[in-house]
């Protein structure tokens, strides 16, 4: 229903109750994994909380399309995919503002929407909140459960909007796409699973790489091209790229040039990118706390 694991869910309470909402009221995350764990119960370890938390705010692309968290310092990039965050006691972080204009404050306090629930006669967070858009499709969910897991990708979160307000007027709405902010390459959806590709073009004795598919991660990209200088197949490459952005150039001989089929398929597949997400494990607890397959997003 709105789209969190329990330790997100637990986050969000927590920031919600604290009273996180600006820039003046942020806080440590080492010592907000802390109150945490105070007011929610919370058995697994401050680490795995901090983990969540940096998670949560992080922007790079194949991250977040709305993060509900904002970041102060290092969260991480798409460097090494956000595991090059700095050490929790040195960044900060409050609530985004538009986390009360999804989840809504006026909800706290109605039973009828939230169900509290409580452990140790403590009250603790909701069972499940009540977005006003269904934030599972908007920033998606990757995870394994005890016998179960899931892959959902991300959806256009205007676009969510748009079909959500066709439906209440009564018109036929037109499908969300799948979406990941600041990405420059194409998706391309099939019935089965979403394909994502880079960007490469030729360019004078070489290629040149300027995005990667969804999931390739900058430092692991290198890695890859390391290994092609090695075994000869490419000259060598350089980067000209921040932490944020990709910009490869691989330099080839003559005689490698000439190896490589310059199609653009071809190329894509040559240089690996190309990576694919699966709709066919896109499962998720239902409100009555069943665990279901769904099978498109039109059913989400």
């Amino acid at each position: 229903t709105d789209g969190l694991k329990p330790s997100q869910r637990k986050i969000l309470y927590s920031a919600f109750k604290k009273g996180l909402k600006d820039h003046d009221h942020e806080i440590k995350v080492s010592q907000f994994s802390g109150y945490i764990s105070q007011i929610t119960e919370y058995h697994h370890g401050e680490v795995s909380l901090e983990g969540a938390i940096v998670s949560m705010a992080q922007t790079f692309v194949g991250s977040n399309n709305i993060p509900l968290l904002i970041e102060d310092g290092n969260f991480g990039s798409r460097n090494k995919g956000g595991a090059d965050s700095a050490a929790s006691r040195y960044i900060y972080t409050y609530l985004n503002p538009i986390s009360e204009k999804i989840f809504k404050p006026e909800d706290n306090n109605c039973p009828n929407v939230l169900e509290y629930l409580v452990e140790e006669g403590i009250q603790i967070e909701p069972k499940y909140y009540c977005p006003v858009i269904p934030m599972i499709l908007v920033n998606g969910a990757t995870g394994i459960g005890t016998g179960w897991s899931t892959s959902v990708p991300c959806w256009n979160p205007k676009q969510i909007i748009e079909y959500l307000k066709s439906r209440l007027l009564n018109k036929k709405p037109k499908l969300p796409s799948v979406y990941y902010n600041g990405f420059k390459g194409e998706i391309i959806e099939t019935k089965t699973k979403i394909i994502t590709r880079g960007i490469i073009n030729e360019i004078k004795n070489g290629f040149e790489i300027t995005e990667l598919p969804i999931g390739t991660w900058t430092f692991d990209y290198k890695e890859y091209l390391c290994k092609l200088r090695e075994q000869g197949v490419i000259k060598t490459y350089e980067e000209h790229h921040g932490l944020n952005d990709v910009h490869f150039k691989i330099l080839l001989t003559p005689s490698q040039m000439k190896s490589i089929d310059t199609n653009k398929d071809s190329l894509l597949k040559f240089f690996k990118l190309e990576s694919s997400i699966s709709l066919t494990n896109m499962t998720m607890f239902t409100p009555d706390n069943k665990i279901k397959v769904y099978t498109s997003v039109k059913d989400i």
